[in-house]
């Protein structure tokens, strides 16, 4: 658990991020009201794998990286999120985070993300998107920063 403390400017605009891109200006206000802005030190652990989750993150500002099993699978950057599995399904971390960089995240318990405030239709899309992406690579072995269009396999013809 990372300390709290109320929001303070960090001159960074929630819309300007990619998860509240699509916000109203009234959703971002409600939005930015919910959770805390935290600064984390680069070499900080953020989530364990195997260890139950409790907080969702949003990377205002640095870049963490994922890793499982001491396989380096993706490099988060600003506007990037992760914890949202373990507060969904309650199950633990999936992967282990950890701060590349000095970092500033926007941090929210379980209560906070699940909040109608905060799950607007346009946050709930494009966590979609992004966990269908992730899901897709995945699925292709995990290959970092691979553009989202995909090529198809050719598809075997009945003779």
């Amino acid at each position: 658990m990372f300390p709290r403390r109320p929001r303070r400017g960090s001159g960074v605009s929630l819309r300007d991020l990619a998860l509240f891109a699509e916000c109203s200006e009234r959703e971002a206000r409600r939005i930015a009201g919910i959770g805390s802005e935290v600064e984390i030190e680069a070499g900080r652990v953020l989530t364990f794998a195997g260890q139950p989750g409790s907080q969702f993150f949003v990377i205002v500002s640095g870049t963490a990286s994922v890793w499982r099993e001491g396989v380096r699978l993706d490099v988060l950057r600003a506007g990037s999120f992760f914890g949202e599995l373990a507060l969904l399904d309650r199950d633990p971390c999936s992967a282990t985070v950890i701060a590349d960089t000095d970092m500033r995240l926007l941090v929210m318990s379980r209560r906070e993300f699940l909040s109608p405030y905060f799950l607007t239709p346009s946050v709930l899309e494009h966590m979609l998107k992004e966990l269908s992406r992730r899901l897709r690579r995945a699925d292709m072995g995990w290959v970092p920063s691979r553009p989202s269009k995909l090529e198809r396999a050719p598809v075997a013809q009945n003779s």
